[in-house]
């Protein structure tokens, strides 16, 4: 069995396996999923056992994952009777691999979560009590509410692009799920657009097949399969990603990482991106600086919103 939400014992605070992710790879963070205990989200049954009785996350620390992990329970771990996390069978890390995300947010807040850290008891030198002073605690005050499930909104960009990319053969469920993002509200269908069809609509999720990842040593520009049709015309896509975007980024070593591995890969990637709208520019020749071309750029402002991955059926 597996599922979406557990409770972190050193947060306080109940986290989706994104939120664990997310996380892992923020260098600004004092946080390490290895060495973190996870309860089950079930207030009821939390309360009833002592904070050995963990779940345990499935590849979360994994930098190029292809699947959205999620929570599973431990061989040993217990439940109360009619707590739905129960599992009466063994799971397997491969459970997951194949099965697709139901749990869709219907809103992407823009504004990154903030965590608070349960301060330590004394003397622990800054490591995990064993026990805590108080039954752990159910803040109602965060975004994720007082619910024992996964969240109704996420800051984090690759929850709502997994619920995507997994659904795609379900087109039925893609045009029936809201979505929010700022002011904005349509389905999921509508909010996800092929970077060929940018012109139709401004502030929408584009994403695209990667055709090639230029590799400037400290910046990049990710370049699109597909081009943009303007008066009959087609034009190139692609977005840029700045030094000084990357060099501020708060996962630059994660990232750095993913995207290296990306220029040189011979699979099939997507980007994904939200928060900039590609619009036509006339760019000097490299042959003849004197003469320009038009193509359909954009600085990307925000690497939180900017996904790299493989999206197997999207096309």
């Amino acid at each position: 069995m597996k599922f979406d939400t557990a409770y972190s014992l050193s947060l306080d605070d109940k986290l989706s396996i994104y939120d664990v992710r997310d996380l892992n790879f923020d260098e600004t963070a004092d946080f390490d999923s290895d060495k973190d205990r996870f309860l089950c989200p079930n207030d009821e049954c939390r309360a009833a056992f002592d904070t050995s009785n963990t779940l345990s996350p499935f590849n979360a620390k994994n930098v190029n994952y292809l699947r959205t992990p999620h929570f599973k329970n431990k061989t040993g771990t217990q439940h109360i009777d009619g707590c739905r996390y129960a599992s009466k069978h063994k799971t397997t890390a491969g459970e997951s691999d194949d099965e697709r995300e139901d749990n869709f947010p219907s809103e992407f807040v823009l504004t990154r979560r903030q965590y608070e850290r349960k301060p330590p008891l004394a003397g622990t030198e800054g490591s995990m009590p064993l026990e805590p002073t108080k039954t752990p605690s159910d803040r109602s005050s965060v975004s994720h509410g007082a619910s024992d499930t996964t969240p109704d909104k996420t800051s984090v960009f690759a929850h709502p692009v997994e619920c995507y990319v997994s659904n795609i053969d379900d087109k039925d469920k893609l045009k029936s799920m809201p979505l929010k993002i700022g002011d904005h509200t349509a389905t999921y269908w509508t909010f996800f657009k092929k970077i060929e069809y940018l012109q139709d609509n401004k502030g929408l999720i584009y994403w695209g097949k990667i055709k090639e990842i230029k590799d400037y040593t400290s910046s990049f520009r990710i370049d699109f399969e597909k081009k943009a049709w303007l008066d009959k015309k087609p034009y190139s896509v692609n977005v840029y990603l700045s030094k000084k975007l990357i060099e501020h980024y708060r996962k630059r070593k994660a990232f750095l990482e993913q995207i290296k591995a990306a220029v040189d890969s011979e699979r099939a990637l997507y980007c994904f991106f939200y928060g900039v709208t590609p619009e036509l520019k006339q760019v000097p020749s490299k042959k003849n600086p004197e003469q320009t071309f038009g193509v359909f750029s954009a600085n990307i402002e925000n690497l939180d919103h900017l996904i790299i991955r493989e999206a197997p059926g999207v096309e």
